[in-house]
């Protein structure tokens, strides 16, 4: 075999070792998973998928709109944020823009593990608690839907009953009626959100709602009674929040590769 023969083949050996080069996630511990990989897997990875956002204000309340101030915004990108920090929708003349937001699978174990990481690397004091979560195997698919604003009433958008454009302080909701409200957007969002895999529909059990900074996270507990394997060929979460219709396909067989 002459030389110049010989190197288109190891041209082409070369190129197939690198394309089939396991993932970090699969080829190291995760103990040793550097800043880069951390925020690839929070931010880039088979268990986060952008979100496809659409407006929809055929069932909100006296015609609701966007755009104006204090109204839905967009993320301040954190680690985690695909392609780091993502647009806010235009608030002048004009129709209004969905603001972007992603679906993390936060059960999954890589998941979870990139979080033990993440505040290791950090030195936090809620390392070795996370790290012992590791042991405990969800009894939930959990969902977190990220990367939206709160507006007024806790909400992307939307404001708390009673609290009208130039109303007094004195003429805002009580503490009552909010809570009530709250109720009602709870249940709202629970019918309006599911989770299918391969036909099989699952409704969430629990909805939970937590803050980091301006940014709103919202956590589905989708039961595990249906799961998904390297032969499914479809997943699909689907919710609505106020005006906001999102949807997330994932790839289970990527997903698979560890969990």
């Amino acid at each position: 075999m002459t030389q110049r023969t010989l190197i288109p083949i190891l041209a082409t050996a070369l190129l197939g070792g690198s394309l089939l080069a396991a993932p970090f996630w699969t080829a190291k511990p995760y103990g040793q998973w550097t800043e880069k990989e951390v925020e690839k897997m929070l931010g880039d990875s088979p268990w986060v998928r952008s979100a496809d956002v659409s407006l929809d204000f055929s069932n909100m309340p006296g015609g609701a709109r966007m755009g104006a101030p204090g109204g839905m915004g967009a993320p301040g990108g954190g680690m985690g944020a695909p392609g780091g920090g993502m647009g806010a929708p235009g608030g002048g003349m004009g129709a209004p823009q969905p603001p972007s937001a992603y679906v993390m699978w936060q059960s999954a174990l890589p998941i979870r593990q990139a979080m033990v990481r993440a505040a290791q690397l950090r030195e936090s004091s809620a390392a070795p608690e996370l790290q012992r979560q590791l042991d405990t195997q969800p009894t939930h698919h959990i969902l977190a839907v990220m990367g939206l604003q709160a507006g007024p009433g806790g909400g992307p958008g939307m404001r708390p009953p009673g609290n009208r454009a130039g109303a007094s302080p004195g003429e805002g909701p009580t503490a009552e009626q909010m809570a009530a409200a709250r109720q009602r957007m709870q249940q709202q969002l629970k019918e309006n959100s599911t989770l299918t895999i391969d036909g099989a529909t699952l409704a969430p059990e629990r909805i939970e709602t937590v803050m980091s900074g301006t940014e709103r996270i919202t956590l589905f507990y989708f039961p595990k009674q249906t799961d998904f394997t390297a032969k499914t060929k479809s997943v699909l979460f689907e919710t609505r929040m106020g005006p906001l219709k999102l949807s997330a396909k994932f790839k289970p067989k990527e997903m698979l590769e560890t969990r």
